[in-house]
């Protein structure tokens, strides 16, 4: 997920292997990862390689400290920096006519989840809250 919010190439492991084969590193574009078999939304790899950092950048995220297993509050703020997102402590802190937003491990009323965070970048959009 980092490396898709990141605009890093993320290939399958076939790539991998072609380079092991002919000794060489191949180009990535024909191995990158087409589809997210979970959710089934397709190209977030790609639209992240071409707009990296972009994709939270209408948010402001108030990442709750009850993240204190896998992942860590840390590892959930590196999701929503790279992708963009300004990381506030208090609504006033919202700057440039983001939308702030609160996220907390399980969600719900109007709270984003780890899940919808997820969803989020394996869409490679910014889905409505359920």
């Amino acid at each position: 997920m980092m490396g898709v919010v990141a605009g890093a190439w993320v290939v399958g492991f076939d790539w991998v292997e072609a380079c092991l084969s002919q000794g060489c590193k191949r180009p990535e574009e024909s191995f990158e990862i087409r589809k997210d078999e979970r959710t089934q939304h397709r190209d977030a790899a790609t639209k992240g390689r071409r707009s990296p950092g972009s994709l939270f950048k209408d948010l402001a995220v108030n990442v709750a400290t009850t993240f204190t297993t896998k992942p860590s509050r840390a590892e959930v703020c590196q999701l929503v920096s790279l992708g963009g997102g300004q990381l506030v402590l208090d609504p006033k802190e919202v700057k440039g006519g983001r939308r702030y937003l609160r996220l907390e491990p399980e969600g719900g009323n109007g709270v984003g989840s780890f899940r919808w965070l997820c969803d989020c970048i394996s869409a490679f959009e910014v889905l409505p809250l359920a």
